[in-house]
């Protein structure tokens, strides 16, 4: 039933997108917000902070400025950070009893400048990807990703704020 409910919704979302021309594949695969009045260098520590604050402790990340590349033209994308955090305590056995969580642990955030000077935060929706692999999962395993993709995703809005 749950997975009827998720496929009528899904085609109810992509044929009302398509009737306006909006559809973007992009907007169901990953959960998204745009930033206003805030650098891109504050995001990234205001996420960071607020990451290690509920407990999804930050482990890495890097940034690539495509400012000055003129290979890059095409691209309207000006700066991009990943950051890998979720070092959740949990994390070796979790992935031991449901390896295809490594897929979805440790997160991956990622932070952009377009060109047109907006910023924007990004991750993955696991949701759709929980669907599709639930049955290799344990029960326990699949809500304790949940719990944690549904904190980021506070973080994210707090930090969209």
């Amino acid at each position: 039933m749950n997975i009827l409910l998720f496929l009528l919704f899904i085609f109810l979302s992509l044929g009302m997108g398509v009737e306006r021309g909006e559809y973007d594949p992009f907007r169901i695969t990953f959960y998204t917000k745009k930033i206003k009045g805030k650098t891109f260098d504050e995001v990234l520590k205001e996420i960071k902070e607020k990451l290690e604050e509920v407990n999804l402790p930050y482990i890495d990340s890097w940034t690539v400025d495509l400012k000055s590349g003129e290979e890059y033209e095409d691209i309207n994308i000006l700066r991009y950070s990943t950051i890998i955090a979720c070092d959740i305590k949990d994390r070796d056995d979790l992935i031991g009893r449901s390896p295809i969580v490594a897929n979805l642990i440790p997160c991956v955030i990622n932070v952009y400048e377009t060109v047109d000077g907006n910023i924007y935060i990004s991750v993955i929706n696991e949701n759709l990807y929980l669907l599709r692999y639930k049955k290799q999962m344990f029960m326990k395993d699949l809500k304790r990703i949940k719990a944690v993709y549904m904190r980021i995703r506070c973080v994210i809005r707090e930090v969209a704020l």
